[in-house]
């Protein structure tokens, strides 16, 4: 079963009150359309699903910049789909990440985008979160066209030593409620609750068990972590990387 992040730990992820031009520095919307105008060019009335897109700020993007698309903003939090902003092309949709397929058609849509949703989708143990994200990105491959594509943006975690084992030590961490007061100290907005970051290795290899190819690889940005966070969980290097992916081959569902 999937821990659910409290209201105020939602609330602490929550841009509705950005300013646009800091909005699109933020989920740099320059390099994701860079990827995708090119694909939206060809499909001008392509259908976008924004899973997890909470306050529908990015949706609003892309409807201004593609005149013709659709989008369904997705999320498991009432809170944040209220804060909505109504557009004719747009729909909000409260949904389960983990129920996707009994919400959406197979084949039904062009383009669906995972940004920073991937880590959140933890479970009571390291390997429960693992097969969580792993369920979430087969019913991705299901419910795209035979030409769709899946963005997902992740920030990764690549161990010093061995490959996933400081995001599996920061699961531990951040999941443990008896460690919460100091992990909250810290920084982690999920303490208590746990978060699940994956190294680059582990990432690709869960989208090729999913059936995607990655098309394209952009590293966003980098983040300079405290002492503190790298040496406990032996961080190598974290950075936000954007997947641009497409369909490899049709598996059976995961």
């Amino acid at each position: 079963m999937l821990r659910n992040l409290s209201d105020r730990q939602v609330a602490a992820f929550d841009s509705s009150q950005w300013e646009q031009s800091r909005v699109e520095r933020w989920m740099r919307i320059d390099d994701i359309q860079a990827v995708l105008s090119p694909y939206m060019l060809d499909n001008p009335a392509a259908r976008l699903l924004d899973l997890g897109g909470g306050t529908g700020r990015f949706s609003d993007l892309l409807l201004t910049a593609y005149e013709s698309c659709s989008a369904v903003v997705a999320d498991a939090s009432e809170l944040l789909l209220s804060r909505n902003q109504p557009h004719p092309r747009k729909t909000v949709l409260y949904v389960e990440a983990s129920r996707l397929t009994e919400t959406f058609g197979p084949r039904s849509l062009d383009v669906i985008f995972v940004h920073r949703l991937l880590h959140h989708l933890v479970g009571d143990s390291y390997a429960e979160s693992l097969a969580s994200i792993q369920a979430v990105l087969c019913q991705c491959a299901i419910l795209l066209k035979p030409h769709g594509r899946l963005s997902v943006i992740e920030n990764i975690w690549n161990g010093r030593f061995t490959d996933g084992l400081a995001g599996r030590l920061l699961y531990c961490a951040t999941s443990s409620r008896l460690l919460a007061p100091v992990t909250g100290r810290l920084g982690a907005n999920t303490a208590g609750t746990g978060i699940c970051y994956l190294s680059d290795r582990a990432m690709k290899r869960m989208l090729g068990d999913a059936g995607f190819r990655v098309h394209t690889q952009q590293t966003l940005g980098g983040f300079r972590l405290p002492w503190y966070i790298r040496y406990p969980t032996l961080l190598k290097d974290a950075r936000s990387v954007h997947y641009w992916c497409e369909i490899a081959q049709r598996l059976p569902p995961c």
